[in-house]
C-alpha cells in the first residue's frame, strides 16, 4: 500500500495573506492601545481620574480580549478559523458603533472593554492559528514581517489620532475608529483552510475514495466485485466518521490537560506578565506624561521616538531571522528583564532628555517581547499551538485582570502615577523569577543526569 504523504505547510503563496490577516486583528486590537490616552483621556478625565480610569479600561480590555480565546479554541473544534474570525470581526465593529455613543464610564466599558474587546479575542488566535498552519520554517520570519508592520502602524496612530482629536473632536474620530473594524472583514475572509493550499493525508485519503467509487463504477464490467468494492467504501466512510467523532471527543476531554503542566504554567504565566508588563505601560504612558506637564505634541513627540526605535529593531530581527534561528524564550526573557531595570531609572527623573533616552532604549526591548511572544509558545507545543495558545490566552487575560486593578488601587492609595508603573515592574521581575527557577532546575537535573550515566 502506497504511504501517504505527510502534511507540508504552503510556506509562502496565500500565506502572505495570513501574514497580513496577523497584522490587521493586532490593527484594531492592540495598536490603538498605543493612542488610548490621546483618544480617550480628556474624556475619561472629565468623569473622574483619568489615570485610574485608563489603567481599569485597558486592563479589562486586555483581560477580556485574552479570555475570549478560550471561547474560540472551543470553537475551533467545530469551525474554522476563517468563521471564528469573522465572528469576532461582527463583534468588534458592533462595539466600535455603539462606543460613538457611549457618554459613561460604565457605558465605556461595555462597549470597549467587553464587547469589542471580546470580538478582538476572537481575530487574534484565529489569525495566529492559520499562521502556525501555513508557515514551519518561515513561521519566526513571517511572525516578524508581521510584527514590522504593527509597529510601522503603532508609530503612525498617536500622530494620527492626535490630529484627529485636535481637528474633529472626540466624537468624530470615534467614529474614524470604526474603519479599523471593517478592516477586519478582508484579513478573517482571508483565512483559507491550509488544505485549500496545499497537499495533506486528508486529500490524499480523500483522492483514495475516490479512485474506490470509480473502480466501483466499473465494477459492472466484473459482475459481483462491484458490490464488494461498494461496501468495502462504505465501511471505509462509516471508519471514518467514527474515528473522527471519537478523536473530537478526545480532543474535547483533554483541552485543559496543559493546565496540569508546571512547564506550561510558567511558559504562559512569565510570557504574559512580560506582555502586559509593556502593553499595559504603553497604554498608561500619555497619562504618566500628563501628570507631569508635558504638553500633547510633546507626548507624541516621545511616543514616536519609542515605537520608531521599537520599529527599527524589527526590521533587523526580521532580517536577521531569514538567515538564523533563535532561541525566542531567552529573547523573551533577557529583554524582560533589561525592560524593569529600565523601567525603574524611567521615574527616578523627569527631565524631557531622559525620559526620551529610557523610551529609546525601552523601544528596542520592547521588539524582543512583543515580537517572539507567540513563538514562545510555538517552539515548546508546535503540534497543538492552537490549544496552547487559547489557553496562553486565558491565563493571559488572568494576570491583565489583577494587575489592572491592583494598579488602580495603589494609584488611589497614594496619588502617584508611578506606583502603577512599577506593578508593572515588579510583574516582569516576577516574570524573571520563575523563568530563572526553571532554568536552574533544568540545568541541574541535566547535571545530575550526566553524573548518574558517567557513574
Amino acid at each position: 500500500m502506497e504511504k501517504s504523504p505527510e502534511k507540508v505547510p504552503p510556506e509562502g503563496g496565500w500565506g502572505y495573506l495570513i501574514t497580513l490577516a496577523v497584522f490587521i486583528a493586532h490593527l484594531s486590537t492592540v495598536v490603538p492601545l498605543a493612542s488610548f490616552g490621546i483618544v480617550h483621556g480628556k474624556f475619561l478625565a472629565s468623569l473622574g481620574d483619568e489615570t485610574a480610569g485608563t489603567s481599569i479600561s485597558t486592563s479589562l480590555f486586555i483581560a477580556v480580549t485574552c479570555s475570549a480565546g478560550l471561547f474560540g479554541g472551543i470553537l475551533f473544534n467545530t469551525y474554522s478559523y476563517r468563521t471564528v474570525g469573522l465572528l469576532g470581526a461582527v463583534l468588534h465593529l458592533i462595539g466600535s458603533i455603539l462606543l460613538v455613543f457611549a457618554e459613561t464610564l460604565f457605558q465605556f466599558i461595555v462597549c470597549l472593554s467587553i464587547i469589542q474587546s471580546f470580538g478582538g479575542g476572537l481575530l487574534l488566535p484565529s489569525a495566529f492559528s492559520s499562521l502556525n498552519e501555513y508557515f514551519h520554517k518561515k513561521l519566526s520570519l513571517q511572525t516578524a514581517i508581521a510584527q514590522i508592520l504593527i509597529t510601522v502602524a503603532t508609530v503612525v496612530n498617536p500622530l494620527v489620532m492626535t490630529y484627529c482629536v485636535h481637528s474633529y473632536g472626540y466624537k468624530t474620530t470615534k467614529i474614524i475608529l470604526i474603519g479599523y473594524s471593517l478592516v477586519n472583514f478582508f484579513g478573517m475572509w482571508s483565512l483559507h483552510p491550509v488544505e485549500w493550499h496545499t497537499k495533506t493525508e486528508k486529500d490524499k485519503a480523500s483522492s483514495d475514495q475516490k479512485n474506490i467509487r470509480d473502480h466501483a463504477e466499473k465494477g459492472a464490467l466484473l459482475g459481483g466485485e462491484k458490490e464488494i468494492v461498494f461496501y468495502c467504501f462504505i465501511d471505509q466512510e462509516k471508519h471514518d466518521k467514527e474515528r473522527q467523532i471519537e478523536e473530537s471527543t478526545s480532543t474535547y476531554m483533554s483541552y485543559f490537560d496543559l493546565l496540569k503542566s508546571a512547564k506550561y504554567l510558567n511558559i504562559a504565566i512569565g510570557t504574559s506578565l512580560s506582555f502586559h508588563g509593556d502593553n499595559l505601560f504603553i497604554g498608561m504612558l500619555a497619562s504618566v506624561l500628563r501628570s507631569i506637564n508635558y504638553s500633547s505634541i510633546d507626548i507624541a513627540k516621545l511616543t514616536m521616538v519609542h515605537f520608531g526605535c521599537d520599529l527599527i529593531t524589527r526590521i533587523i530581527y526580521a532580517s536577521l531571522s531569514a538567515f538564523y534561528s533563535f532561541n525566542n524564550r531567552y529573547l523573551v526573557y533577557g529583554s524582560t528583564l533589561l525592560t524593569a531595570i529600565f523601567r525603574i531609572l524611567f521615574v527616578i527623573n523627569d527631565g524631557y532628555s531622559w525620559r526620551m533616552a529610557i523610551l529609546v532604549i525601552l523601544g528596542i526591548l520592547r521588539c524582543f517581547i512583543q515580537t517572539p511572544y507567540s513563538l514562545v509558545i510555538a517552539e515548546a507545543y508546535r503540534d497543538n499551538f492552537a490549544r496552547a495558545f487559547t489557553l496562553f490566552c486565558v491565563l493571559s487575560g488572568g494576570t491583565s485582570l489583577v494587575l489592572g486593578p491592583l494598579m488602580s488601587l495603589l494609584k488611589g492609595l497614594t496619588n502617584n502615577d508611578n506606583i502603577a508603573v512599577q506593578v508593572l515592574t515588579g510583574g516582569m521581575l516576577l516574570s524573571v523569577f520563575m523563568w530563572t527557577l526553571e532554568f536552574v532546575y533544568i540545568k541541574l537535573s541535566n547535571k545530575n543526569r550526566a553524573s548518574q550515566r558517567n557513574s
